[in-house]
């Protein structure tokens, strides 16, 4: 019996290759897919696993090690190769559901909580009509209908449904690619369109005026300005800026740049580390994880509306100081919109902060359209 973590032959579109478990047995052979990716500088073949210089090396390689064990369980109990991709999961979606949310523990504390949301939501729906076992086959669009119409009654508007029939379809369209089943019903979900984001933004004159205030006097709340500032540059999540380490630093012609996968997307970013934002992961020994990402949002409302940045606005059919309306991801957005504003490309924003889709990043960018023309107005394009 031979089990081994092996890398694809081929490359995808982003310059990594796919993990896969090659499995040898009784003459038999199988690829298992792990739904795992990596570059090839980041593989220790002649081990097989994740080299530890990788950010999420632990994690990945407890995934793998997950998966073989859990490989050799079936092997060893009767199960021919072939059947690895397949088992009494292939008609109880919810079984296979559930063992996916168990073997993605290197997922964010939120993202985990998503799936585990709507895992229980579709058991009581289950529940609900009737059926004793929920199958692959059985997300007709009768059947996803019923279930908004079940989420709506719990009061689960379109931001709620849109994050669990995503998580739902993702878990099917994945086990028709292992072979856990041939169904399409994924393609009947039809996730409700996201409305383009009316969320706040604080402009590039307020992020400078939130920057030099003289916080001296009150060492933690310049440590929270400053992550606050740092993530703002970085366009990062609360999740990638806490989990920043010096390790992550590379030196390129002399240029600094940070190296990361984000926890959330696992998506690598690439991003320029500038003189200023250099000096202050210095002075904090590049520790930013020092408090949670409930903790800065309550904090953060406090610092920006000491720089005085309170005038009314309205967010999400709400009026209210501008200051109430900021979370730790006011920085990311900001970042994105600023960047933006400045000149610099979709192209360029999407690599360096992480977005895989420039649709999903559009929805990041807060100018109005008067502020973009404005813009516009200065570019030789529109001066004749």
């Amino acid at each position: 019996m031979t089990i081994k973590a092996v890398l694809a032959y081929r490359k995808r579109q982003d310059g990594t290759k796919a993990i896969r478990i090659y499995v040898y047995h009784n003459g038999q052979k199988s690829y298992v897919p792990t739904d795992l990716n990596i570059l090839e500088k980041d593989w220790n073949d002649r081990r097989g696993e994740v080299k530890k210089t990788h950010p999420l090396s632990k994690a990945y390689n407890r995934k793998l090690n997950a998966i073989k064990h859990e490989i050799e369980s079936g092997l060893l109990k009767g199960s021919s190769v072939r059947q690895l991709n397949k088992s009494t999961n292939e008609n109880d979606f919810l079984a296979y559901m559930a063992q996916y949310i168990k073997r993605e523990q290197s997922l964010s504390k939120g993202t985990l909580r998503l799936y585990e949301s709507a895992h229980r939501h579709l058991s009581n729906y289950r529940l609900e009509v009737g059926k004793e076992m929920l199958s692959p086959y059985d997300f007709t669009p009768a059947f996803i209908n019923g279930f908004r119409n079940y989420l709506y009654d719990l009061g689960c508007k379109d931001a709620g449904q849109r994050q669990i029939l995503k998580k739902i379809k993702k878990v099917l369209r994945l086990g028709q690619t292992q072979g856990v089943h041939d169904a399409n019903a994924w393609k009947e979900i039809k996730v409700p369109r996201e409305p383009k984001s009316n969320k706040i933004y604080l402009t590039q004159a307020e992020m400078d005026t939130l920057y030099n205030m003289d916080l001296s006097h009150n060492p933690a709340v310049e440590k929270e300005r400053d992550r606050f500032w740092l993530a703002y540059k970085f366009m990062m999540r609360y999740s990638d800026i806490a989990s920043v380490n010096r390790e992550m630093m590379v030196l390129t012609k002399g240029k600094r740049f940070l190296v990361y996968i984000s926890v959330k997307t696992k998506i690598k970013a690439t991003v320029p580390i500038g003189e200023t934002a250099f000096k202050l992961l210095e002075k904090y020994d590049w520790k930013l994880d020092f408090t949670s990402n409930q903790q800065a949002n309550r904090e953060l409302k406090r610092i920006v509306s000491m720089a005085g940045i309170n005038q009314i606005v309205e967010q999400d059919g709400k009026s209210a100081p501008k200051s109430q309306f900021v979370t730790f991801h006011t920085a990311r957005r900001s970042g994105a919109t600023n960047a933006y504003l400045s000149g610099l490309s979709l192209k360029i924003i999407a690599d360096v902060g992480g977005w895989k889709k420039f649709t999903t990043l559009q929805v990041y960018l807060r100018a109005s359209q008067l502020v973009s023309a404005t813009q516009a107005a200065d570019h030789d394009f529109f001066k004749e």
